[in-house]
């Protein structure tokens, strides 16, 4: 079996800078994307805040970042990663039909937010409809937003989307708030925040042509209520990168890799991170792609070195 130089497992902006950066080294190897390039972006309908491309939509800038890989020669296998194994000093990636054998893995893999499963959420993705506060806040300035979650992450977007937002009202479906006692003082002595405890959500309603959400509708107190707002936040559980290795003793914090801050290598020599699936603080595009270059680069010195 040939044995490559790296795996980078995931085509969404993190897997594809550092294939970039890889193809243009003589090391030999593959960039494993189980759907379609370019992850999370081919759902935001519009990007503001990568650098030097405005007003682009994450689909044009999915196509662009892949369109760059593959002119330097970067190889992409459209198969799924099932699991990553230690196999003496290589690093065996199984797929569905087989599987590869590597000297270093990259995880670009991101975290896949899942759905709460209601009627119109996937639908309307995208069109009024957000899983990223950081992303989407500026589309709302000075309107009234809903953030439908609980834990740290819903209470820490809520508090972001209040620093613009006329309105936050925030819905979760137990009686508690979930989070750090820092972000729960901050929302509760927010005057912009309105906080509802123990809803089930039920469905979007839109209009009867469904082009736009014209609310949330929810139960409370057995009473069914609709509240109407400019933007809608929604958070769920996300599934990380653990499963896959769940058979190899790395570090983790939560969902999320534990890397180096300067290289994005784990707990396990020849192991790295790259964009949301790495612990950090600020999760956007622009990072993700310093992340996978920084991983990518790390390879290449390690090889350059003898290593």
């Amino acid at each position: 079996m040939e044995i490559y130089d790296y795996v980078v497992i995931g085509g969404g902006p993190a897997g594809l800078s550092a294939a970039i950066y890889l193809a243009r080294s003589p090391l030999k190897g593959i960039v494993l994307e189980g759907s379609t390039p370019g992850g999370k972006l081919v759902d935001i309908n519009r990007i503001d805040n990568y650098p030097g491309v405005p007003n682009t939509s994450g689909t044009d800038l999915a196509l662009a970042l892949l369109g760059e890989a593959t002119s330097l020669g970067a190889e992409i296998v459209y198969k799924r990663a099932t699991a990553v194994d230690k196999e003496g000093d290589l690093f065996k990636v199984s797929v569905e039909d087989g599987s590869y054998l590597t000297k270093n893995v990259i995880i670009a893999t991101g975290l896949s937010s899942l759905s709460k499963g209601l009627e119109g959420e996937k639908e309307f993705m995208g069109r009024g409809i957000s899983h990223c506060a950081t992303c989407d806040a500026a589309f709302y300035v000075n309107k009234e937003t809903v953030v439908l979650g609980n834990g740290e992450k819903p209470l820490s977007e809520a508090l972001h989307l209040a620093l613009q937002c006329s309105k936050v009202t925030l819905l979760f479906e137990e009686s508690d708030l979930k989070g750090s006692e820092d972000s729960i003082k901050a929302l509760k002595e927010n005057p912009k925040v309105e906080i509802i405890t123990s809803i089930k959500p039920l469905r979007f309603v839109a209009d009867e042509k469904r082009t736009q959400i014209e609310g949330l509708e929810y139960e409370i107190d057995g009473k069914i209520t609709l509240i109407k707002a400019d933007g809608y936040f929604v958070y769920s559980k996300e599934n990380g990168p653990l499963a896959l290795l769940s058979s190899l003793n790395v570090e983790y914090k939560g969902n999320f890799l534990i890397g180096d801050p300067e290289t994005g290598e784990t707990s396990l020599k020849g192991l790295y991170v790259a964009g949301d699936a790495k612990q950090s603080l600020l999760k956007q595009v622009v990072t993700a792609a310093s992340d996978g270059a920084k991983a990518g680069s790390a390879i290449i010195r390690r090889a350059a070195a003898g290593k």
